[in-house]
Parts: structure tokens; C-alpha cells; sequence
């Protein structure tokens, strides 16, 4: 009874509530509300921004089809990732060449534009669970638990549409993923113009970032075969997340070198690059890897040899009998979600820059671990409903979860 009435009511309401406050205290803690409700330049670039993207996306002719869903549930993006994250990029650039955005005042009206992100993205969320309520589209459009809070938490709709678009695609992926670089090349023009130039360090953590950036946006259609896509609904955990959490938690090692300069050695910064691009590397390459293997049936070798796998069969959500297979050499032989270290190692390479005087820019690091070990929890447990003894064979042959022998 207690687990239900947590996991049900005290959690969610606890997160909406505490999500706000944390990014309005990681910022400034002295002035937690001192930049609510934001101001007009900040609302004014964010609406601006938005229409922008929403514009890039309509205009790609490519449309990619989504996984199929045990729900027979299937989402429509677009294709155009990388040439809009390229030409956002440029165009941002271009702006400030031109000096019709200084890349200081972004800096300087942070606070309101993070506050701005939380207003929007409670805006997104109450829009969402009213469309969920009025008019779905999504054939998964409804929870069965009937607890308003709850459902507006979590989502109504799997893969809500608006004016031509996915929801999850824009909020997730063009909103909070294409700030992200954004803010990153923010913080290095404001470091330079304060000290003159900017250390190794910051470039360091921002090329690292801006690698591991380009690899999402190249594998896009990646994405969309991922938990946050195909189980997490759209509402306030995953869209919120993604408008108002995303800009500054994920790059808070970044501004925190931004106040912070620090200059390290060579040796240190080479190691780090080494430790960085080797892991953005192998998180694309194991999911590449098993992208192919699925592709041929199979049919691909792992570590040079033929690759192992174990034949599978489960029923969808209308009785129909569906086959999949899973692999179990190769990377995926050493842990079932190896592609979650390679990701916890590439973040680690870009907070070290930071060395060890305060926890502040390993607050993200400490939370992804959490996130991941959550997110692989729910993943077994929803593989385990999905395969049923063919998943307790896949756990006998592969029975590491992340790490091997460790855990």
C-alpha cells in the first residue's frame, strides 16, 4: 500500500516540486527567485529559438518510422538532425559575428533564461496532458492509474503530435539537446572576454561535449529506439526534463569552469581527450554494433568471430506472436547495458577538468549514475515481462548488468 501511495503520489509531486528548485539553486543560491518569471530578453530568445527549430523540423521531406511498441504503437520523426544541428550552430556563430547576438549578455541573463525553461516547460506539460485528456493521437494515449498527478508526471500519450511534428522529438531533441552546444559556446566566449582567452581546461570539457553532441544528432534514429522514446511517456518527467533540467544541469561543469579557470597540464588534457573520444567512440559503436546484428538477423561478427544470440519470441499487447533476437558476444557479452559505462566514462572525462575543489560540476556525473542504474532497473524488469524465460537465459549467458564483475 505504502509503495503504491509513494510511487504513485509522494514521488512525482516530490520531483515537480524539487526539480525547480535544485536548477534555481544550482544557479544562485543566493537569490534562488531573484530571476523569476524571467525578463523579455529571455523570453524573447527562447520563443524566437523555438520557432526556429519547430521550422527546421517541418522542413525535412525525410520521415523516419520508429520501433513498434509491444502496444503496436509507432512514432513519426524527422530526418534532418545533423544538417539542423550544423546549421544551428552556424547560424549561431554567424549571429555573433554580426553582432546581432552578444554571446556575454546570454551570459549575463542565464538566470533569466533558466527560469524562463521552467516556465516553459510547465507550460509544455499542462499542454500535454490536456491533448492527452481532449485529443490524443498516440494509440498508448492513456495510463490506467486515474491519479491526475501521476498522469500529468508521467504523460497520457506515448507519442503525442502537434502542427506536424513528434513532441518528444522537439522537446527532447531540438530544444534541450540543441541548447546544449549552445550554452557551451556561450561560456567559452564569455571566459575569453573576461580573461583574455580560454583555458585548456573549458576547452577541454566543451570539445569533449561538442563530440559527444554530434554523435546524437548523427544517430538521431538512434535515439529513438531508446527507453526515453519507446516506455517514457510524454510529460512532465521526460519533456520538463528536457526543456528546464537538461540546459543547466548537463552543463554545469562547463559553467562552473566558465567562473572557475583553471589551466592543466598537457599530459592531463591528453589523457583526458584520450579517455573522452575513446568512450563517445564505443557509446556510438556498441549501439551501432547491435543496430546492425538486428538488421542481418544476426548475421555479423563480434570480436572476430560469428556472433551469438539467442532466439526470442513474446506476444504483443493483441495476442499476435512477434520474434527478436538478442545478442550475447561481442561487447553485449560483457554486460547487458555496456553502452551505460562507455556513456558514464565519456561524462567523467569531461568533469575532471574541473579537478577536486568542489562536488559542484560532478553533481551531473553523480546523477546520470543514478539515472542509469534506474533506467537499466526498469529496463530488466520490462525486458523480463516482455521475453519471459528467454530473458532469464539472456541474464544466465550475459549476468553483469553494467560492469563487468562489478556490477
Amino acid at each position: 500500500m505504502f509503495t503504491s501511495i509513494f510511487n504513485n503520489y509522494i514521488s512525482p509531486l516530490t520531483l515537480m516540486i524539487c526539480s525547480p528548485l535544485t536548477i534555481l539553486y544550482m544557479y544562485d543560491n543566493n537569490d534562488m527567485f531573484g530571476y523569476m518569471p524571467g525578463n523579455y530578453y529571455s523570453w524573447s530568445m527562447t520563443l524566437c529559438f523555438m520557432l526556429f527549430q519547430y521550422i527546421l523540423l517541418i522542413l525535412s521531406n525525410e520521415e523516419i518510422r520508429g520501433p513498434l511498441t509491444t502496444k503496436n504503437d509507432m512514432g513519426y520523426y524527422k530526418g534532418n538532425s545533423i544538417d539542423s544541428y550544423v546549421f544551428t550552430m552556424y547560424t549561431y556563430m554567424m549571429l555573433i559575428k554580426f553582432d546581432v547576438i552578444d554571446p556575454v549578455e546570454v551570459f549575463d541573463n542565464l538566470g533569466y533564461f533558466f527560469s524562463t525553461f521552467i516556465i516553459m516547460g510547465f507550460v509544455f506539460s499542462t499542454m500535454l496532458y490536456v491533448k492527452g485528456l481532449v485529443c490524443p493521437n498516440s494509440v498508448d494515449n492513456r495510463n490506467d492509474t486515474k491519479n491526475v498527478i501521476f498522469d500529468y508526471y508521467w504523460g497520457l500519450e506515448l507519442h503525442p503530435r502537434c502542427l506536424g511534428v513528434d513532441i518528444k522529438q522537439f522537446t527532447n531533441c531540438r530544444f534541450g539537446m540543441m541548447l546544449w552546444p549552445l550554452l557551451l559556446i556561450t561560456y567559452m566566449w564569455y571566459q575569453y572576454r573576461t580573461i583574455g582567452y580560454i583555458t585548456n581546461s573549458l576547452m577541454c570539457n566543451c570539445l569533449l561535449q561538442l563530440c559527444y553532441i554530434t554523435k546524437f544528432f548523427y544517430w538521431e534514429d538512434g535515439y529513438f529506439s531508446t527507453i526515453d522514446v519507446m516506455i517514457d511517456k510524454a510529460g512532465f518527467y521526460i519533456c520538463w526534463g528536457c526543456i528546464a533540467f537538461l540546459p543547466l544541469f548537463y552543463t554545469s561543469h562547463s559553467l562552473y569552469l566558465a567562473y572557475h579557470p583553471i589551466d592543466l597540464s598537457i599530459e592531463y588534457v591528453t589523457s583526458l581527450y584520450i579517455l573522452g573520444l575513446s568512450s563517445i567512440f564505443l557509446n556510438y559503436y556498441v549501439d551501432y554494433e547491435r543496430k546492425v546484428f538486428r538488421e542481418k538477423d544476426g548475421n555479423i561478427t563480434t570480436f572476430g568471430n560469428q556472433a551469438q544470440y539467442i532466439r526470442v519470441m513474446y506476444a504483443d499487447d493483441k495476442g499476435g506472436v512477434k520474434r527478436s533476437i538478442l545478442l550475447k558476444s561481442g561487447f553485449w557479452g560483457i554486460a547487458r547495458h555496456i553502452n551505460y559505462l562507455f556513456e558514464l566514462l565519456a561524462t567523467l572525462s569531461w568533469s575532471l577538468p574541473c579537478l577536486f575543489d568542489s562536488v559542484y560540476p560532478y553533481c551531473y556525473l553523480l546523477f546520470l549514475t543514478v539515472l542509469l542504474i534506474h533506467r537499466e532497473r526498469r529496463d530488466d524488469e520490462r525486458c523480463s515481462e516482455k521475453y519471459k524465460k528467454y530473458w532469464d537465459m539472456y541474464k544466465e549467458a550475459v549476468p553483469y548488468r553494467i560492469i563487468k564483475y562489478i556490477y
